[in-house]
């Protein structure tokens, strides 16, 4: 399968015309702008907040030195790693790019030190940090520094409308400006946040996943590379992450249930996702019930994150994902699958969606058996605070059915809710014992 490029990346200026921001230093006539257009060849120290253009900068200076570029990451790669790039071009001058140029010892400054004297290297050094600590006096009296500034809304936003339409394709007409506004705000001057947002904005309107567009072998492979390698990053950073939920190939129903097995077996993977609806059918669709068959044989948990309906023309982020979640766990309660294994254990997003609220309604028009089965799912905390919300949800659902969540990156950037949603928890009228359930021990009961 070919490498998607990430949608900063797509939309990264060429020129010097497409760069929005930092005014001050590369418009017509400022030192930085004279630097590139006359191609003087002196290295740079490009230091300020993430998401302002220092990497976008890099290339366009490459481009318009016509010299090659190669990256070095200071926080990961070693002196071997630039050994090699330097050998790779022997007899040209060449742009070299150091991301976090502040992480780079003074042993490799130093080993810089001939090749940007001799001209072979230009370098461009990317911090987030003042350099005048971080780097070397005589790395530093080589170089111009020039500061960064974290970009405004109206630059971001200048971005996010030429994405819409050139990757996208949008028309003008079709853009929300106000939503696009938003966008800018929440990524605080951050612009590879705010294409970050505005990708996933986009894939989660259009509803895409791999079974809509690949056929079941090829999902079937793509689920299992993708959960292994899922699997290699929660085992290689333990301090980050306590487990992966894996991905399933939704139109290969024995692939699927063979990476059930294998999640199983797996130490850093404790259970899968399902959604809402899967090509076009309702998640309780007979079609999909060897799927919460066999999770219920292996005891493994299944997070449902609702998705879109693309039969309706309204879909919006703030009402359809609950009313499609609410509507999934009536189908699956009226499924019988809850009959038929009592203890399957399904984690529903968002507190269980309207459920709580509507409770009444469910204890009227269904028959007692059904209702009962609603408090058969677990649910999560990611409301985004409302601690009386919260509160119907822990009523209805149970203390031992309710899990801590926050959504994180959503809603609050550029981390997630983790405050709003954990001080909502710590508002609850309930024990230090049933805040332990929510924040932890429900958790490891479910996966046990």
């Amino acid at each position: 399968m070919p490498i998607r490029k990430p949608l900063a990346d797509l939309i990264r200026p060429k020129d010097l015309s497409q760069f929005v921001g930092q005014k001050d230093l590369i418009e017509k006539e400022r030192p930085l702008y004279q630097i590139i257009k006359k191609h003087v060849p002196i290295s740079l120290l490009l230091w300020g907040p993430p998401g302002t253009g220092k990497t976008s900068l890099a290339q366009i200076i490459a481009r318009e030195f016509d010299y090659p570029l190669a990256t070095f990451n200071a926080s990961i790669d070693n002196k071997a790693k630039l050994t090699q790039i330097i050998n790779t071009y022997p007899y040209q001058s060449f742009v070299l790019l150091i991301d976090e140029i502040h992480r780079m010892t003074t042993t490799l400054q130093d080993f810089l030190l001939p090749y940007l004297e001799n001209g072979r290297i230009l370098l461009i050094g990317a911090t987030t940090e003042n350099p005048i600590m971080s780097i070397v006096p005589a790395v530093r009296s080589r170089c111009q520094i020039f500061e960064f500034k974290a970009l405004s809304d109206e630059d971001i936003e200048q971005v996010l409308i030429r994405a819409l339409k050139e990757v996208f394709h949008f028309k003008d007409e079709n853009i929300d400006r106000k939503a696009v506004k938003i966008i800018a705000i929440s990524a605080d001057g951050d612009l590879r946040v705010a294409l970050n947002l505005l990708e996933t904005i986009h894939a989660v309107n259009e509803d895409l996943s791999s079974e809509d567009f690949v056929d079941g072998d090829e999902v079937s492979k793509i689920a299992q590379y993708a959960n292994q390698e899922l699997a290699g990053i929660v085992a290689n950073h333990p301090k980050y992450f306590e487990a992966g939920v894996g991905m399933l190939a939704m139109n290969n129903i024995p692939a699927s249930l063979k990476i059930l097995e294998n999640i199983e077996k797996r130490p850093y993977l404790v259970g899968a996702q399902i959604f809402t609806r899967h090509l076009g059918k309702s998640i309780a669709d007979p079609e999909f019930e060897p799927i919460l068959l066999k999770a219920a044989e292996l005891n493994l948990p299944l997070w449902l994150h609702p998705v879109f309906d693309n039969r309706k023309p309204d879909n919006n982020l703030v009402f359809s994902w609950e009313y499609e979640l609410s509507q999934a766990m009536l189908q699956l309660v009226q499924s019988g699958i809850f009959k038929k294994v009592p203890d399957l254990k399904i984690l529903a997003h968002h507190a269980g969606a309207m459920v709580p609220f509507f409770s009444g309604r469910i204890d009227h028009i269904l028959d007692q058996e059904h209702a009962e089965m609603f408090k058969n799912f677990y649910v999560d905390t990611v409301i985004l605070g409302n601690t009386p919300a919260l509160q119907l949800a822990l009523d209805y659902f149970g203390i031992n059915h309710v899990l801590f969540g926050t959504d994180a990156p959503f809603a609050v950037m550029p981390a997630g809710a983790d405050k709003i949603v954990s001080d909502a928890i710590e508002n609850l009228d309930i024990s230090d014992l049933y805040d332990k359930k929510i924040f932890e021990t429900n958790y490891q009961h479910m996966i046990k």
